[in-house]
Order: C-alpha cells, then structure tokens, then sequence
C-alpha cells in the first residue's frame, strides 16, 4: 500500500460560545511564513532526515533518518525540556526497527500512538500502528504542592507489573485489564486530589475576599477533623497521604470509623505561625 501524508485544516468557529465579533463562517487570513530556521545541529546527520512529528507540546520530535548505525530507514526521536528549550541527542526507538524501512512516522499529540510506513526492499509500502502505556504522570499529574507525584507513580508501576506478568502473550487482554485495574486501584487517588485542589481553591479563594468558608462535608474532611486528636485516625490519614490507601477505604475500619464518629466535626487546632492578616501587615510594614 503506497501512502501520502494528509493534512487537514479548517477556518472559523467550531463548537466555540457565540461570539459577536465575527459570523461563524467568517473566512481566516493567515500571516506570512517567518524566515526558515534549520533545526539544531544535534538533530542533523550526514544522511537523510525526514518527515518530522511534533508531540506532547512539541516538546518530543519523531522523524525518519538513514544515520547509523543501521544506515537504513529508522525511527527516532528527541526530546526537550520545554517548547523553546535546546534539543537533545537523538534516540532511535528500537523496538520498532526491522531490516526493512520505516518511515513517515505519525505521532498522537500525547505520543502513546504512532503510525509510519514499512517499505520492504521488494514490494509495496504498508501502514503499522504501534502503542505504549502511560505510567504515572505521564498518564495523569496531580498539584505538585501535594507531593503525590511519586505515590501514585509507583502505585501505577506496581500494577504494570502485574498487568505484564499475566498479559504478556495476550495484547488486547492486556489493554483492557490495564485499563480496568487504573481506573480501578489508580484513578481514585487522582480524584480525591482533584477534589482537594478544588476545595481549597475555594478556601483561598474565600479568604482573600474576606468572605467566610467551611469545608464540605467528605470522608476526607471528616479523616481531616477528626486526625489531630486520635492517633489511630492520624495514622490513617497518614495512609491516605501516601498513597497506601483511599479515603474510602480507611474510613470503614471500625475503629477508624468508631472514633470519628465519636469525636464528631471539630475545628482544627490553630496552624504555628502567623495568619493570613498578620502576614500581609509583616509584608507591608
């Protein structure tokens, strides 16, 4: 099968809110072109380098090159640390090589899929598809300012692990369990952070406009009120910080569950340090 690369664009307003500025089929116009720029050095080689694929914020870049040391068509690939950052040092994705040509390499923006082209030395040209798991952050990040990143990436390891241990010979079997035991054992703890994040989003949000805040009501913030003052509590929330367990799970131990009912909502002993007012007047003086 010979193929041909197909690129596809569009102008006006597609699925976007009404706006009054423009109908929605008004017509684009695009600017010039800037002046050509050859790419870095680093990604040059005395052969042919070709048909370039930008990924995850054209922060990667998947290309075809004869360089060695196969001097044959192969895929490879560079990375950097940002969208204007320095390129670094090809790699060749070896898993992917054979004794033919591989070339024209597609890559998903998220660089989980790839599709290119196999030319055997007779014959026609072929289309192949290729896939890889994220793992960690690379398949979802939390706020930083938590410090979960890690947790929940070798939480995600471990179940890799598994998955490649039971699934090796069965790629669809794999695919779906893969899925199936992330949702699962991986997702929630992604979740319950996202609800953190947002809730004190709202807190912060709350105190710098002066306007009073309580937490919702959540198996969360119950484990949260109820830690400073038992210790069994405290150890379970301890749990649920690193990623040992969820929320959820804690909360129907007997015990735990015993002793925050018994303790019931309470204020959280005042944080050391200076609040938020006295702060600012430190700032300001």
């Amino acid at each position: 099968m010979r193929s041909w690369p197909l690129v596809l664009c569009a102008c006006g307003r597609i699925a976007f809110d009404p706006a009054a500025d423009a109908p929605p089929d008004a017509s684009c116009t695009w600017g010039p072109w800037s002046t050509p720029v050859l790419l870095s050095p680093i990604l040059q080689s005395g052969s042919d380098d070709y048909s370039a694929s930008p990924a995850l914020g054209q922060t990667q870049l998947y290309f075809q090159s004869y360089r060695s040391p196969s001097m044959m068509g192969d895929l490879w690939y560079s990375t950097r640390p940002s969208p204007t950052g320095a390129w670094g040092a090809p790699i060749m994705i070896v898993e992917l090589s054979t004794s033919d040509n591989e070339q024209s390499p597609c890559v998903t923006e998220d660089a989980l899929e790839i599709v290119w082209d196999v030319s055997p030395v007779a014959g026609d040209l072929n289309l192949w598809y290729s896939s890889r798991n994220a793992v960690g952050d690379a398949w979802a990040c939390t706020n930083p300012s938590a410090g979960r990143g890690l947790s929940v990436g070798i939480v995600h390891a471990q179940l890799l692990r598994w998955m490649v241990r039971s699934y090796l010979d069965d790629p669809a079997g794999f695919a779906r369990a893969w899925d199936e035991g992330t949702e699962q054992l991986v997702a929630p703890f992604y979740w319950n952070q996202i609800t953190a994040d947002r809730a004190r989003l709202a807190e912060m949000t709350a105190l710098r406009e002066g306007r009073p805040w309580s937490p919702a009501d959540s198996p969360m913030s119950r484990l949260a009120s109820a830690a400073p003052y038992d210790a069994g509590v405290f150890r379970a929330l301890l749990e649920t910080i690193l990623c040992l367990a969820l929320p959820q799970e804690v909360m129907q131990r007997p015990g735990i569950k015993d002793a925050i009912e018994r303790l019931g909502p309470k204020a959280p002993p005042p944080a050391p340090g200076p609040g938020r007012q006295q702060l600012l007047q430190l700032l300001s003086a």
